[in-house]
């Protein structure tokens, strides 16, 4: 079964995959929820505990499957930071090699015009 997840500070939404099934035809059981203020549960909060076994599979800017709930630490500025931190770290190596191979070429393109 998919199941999505909120990315609060970028948009759209994280998709995961785990083994559990449900038959075509068949509801899922109604969550029993908690109101977390007076006017009752906030849309972060609601969604779907998944099953064990769950990986990532890709992003989607619409749900796909069921909803998981957003983690707090996603909803929050230290938690966005860390997660955007952790995108540049992945994104660093390329950055490097590009700018090493633009300096190159300019140190070339400069030598050349001598």
């Amino acid at each position: 079964m998919r199941h999505s997840k909120w990315r609060a500070h970028q948009g759209g939404y994280d998709v995961f995959e785990d083994a559990h099934r449900v038959d075509l035809g068949n509801d899922m059981p109604v969550p029993s929820l908690a109101p977390s203020s007076p006017i009752g549960v906030s849309s972060v909060t609601v969604g779907r505990r998944p099953s064990a076994g769950l990986r990532y599979v890709g992003r989607s800017s619409l749900p796909v499957g069921t909803v998981l709930p957003t983690t707090t630490a996603s909803r929050t500025a230290v938690g966005a930071l860390r997660e955007t931190l952790s995108s540049v770290t992945r994104q660093l190596p390329a950055a490097v090699v590009g700018g090493l191979v633009g300096w190159g070429l300019c140190s070339l393109l400069s030598r050349r015009k001598r």
